[in-house]
């Protein structure tokens, strides 16, 4: 029987891991990405040094500042790192704005490498809210807040202001620093009203409803006046009824005026 010859099987030798290219490029990423993250994240190259508050030079000022410098460290790979990419700008702000409701706008701009400038500007007071109307019949300012141009509470108001004074009958829950108390439409007709009504010296406004505003002056007596309808038409015919009809000494007798209907309502009648 004739026997079959098998020709050997020649295996190929494996190319070393080290002379695959895949390997070295693989590798050159990997360590590049290293060498970047260390750079941007753990390196003081970029280690936030320094913290400008811009447009205070108040006690304010020095206590954001404490609040930014308290939150600049961050944990990443479990390693702590004040790096400026890590900053959050606007939850920053938020915070901020959260924690100092008496800060009206803010901006937090980046200043590579290392520096974070915030601008800040204080709320104005325009008015004084307080959420019982037994605030200002009693002469005190409990539980009454200092109010903004855009209708929101930012302090608690310590001392009798010469600004004017409101309250809301139509909100539900007591307020808190930072929210809104009333629309910035009806408080511009607040604004426009104390501006306009010298000559009766208004002392409180009072917001009954979304259509009815009453103004307590300081002869005593209120005015009412109507939201739906023309305010200047209002004001104009209230002046004129006082100049033709209600000199000074009659309007302590009085008890109110009623502007929001086509004829006015005097009570009593004089």
């Amino acid at each position: 029987m004739r026997k079959r010859y098998r020709k050997p099987h020649r295996h190929r030798r494996r190319k070393s891991i080290f002379k695959r290219k895949f390997f070295w490029v693989s590798s050159f990423t990997l360590a590049s990405f290293a060498g970047l993250l260390y750079l941007f994240i753990f390196s003081d190259f970029f280690q936030v040094a320094g913290i400008s508050v811009q447009g205070q030079e108040s006690e304010l000022a020095q206590h954001i500042e404490d609040l930014v410098e308290g939150r600049l460290e961050k944990k990443f790979l479990f390693i702590g790192s004040r790096s400026i990419f890590l900053v959050n700008s606007g939850k920053l702000r938020e915070v901020i704005l959260q924690k100092f409701p008496q800060v009206g706008e803010l901006e937090i701009e980046k200043t590579f490498p290392n520096i974070l400038n915030l601008a800040l500007a204080e709320r104005q007071e325009v008015g004084v809210f307080c959420f019982t109307r037994r605030s200002f019949s009693e002469g005190g300012l409990d539980n009454c807040f200092l109010l903004d141009k855009n209708g929101v509470i930012f302090a608690p108001a310590t001392e009798d202001l010469t600004l004017p004074k409101l309250s809301n009958l139509t909100l539900e829950t007591e307020p808190t620093l930072g929210s809104k108390v009333i629309d910035q439409e009806t408080l511009n007709i607040i604004l426009e009203l104390e501006k306009n009504l010298k000559n009766i010296s208004p002392e409180e406004f009072l917001l009954v409803s979304t259509e009815r505003l009453n103004v307590k002056t300081q002869d005593g007596f209120e005015v009412y006046f109507s939201l739906k309808k023309s305010l200047g038409e209002q004001i104009t015919a209230l002046l004129t009824l006082l100049e033709s009809a209600l000199p000074p000494e009659k309007r302590t007798l009085l008890e109110y005026i009623d502007l929001r209907f086509d004829r006015i309502f005097v009570y009593p009648a004089l």
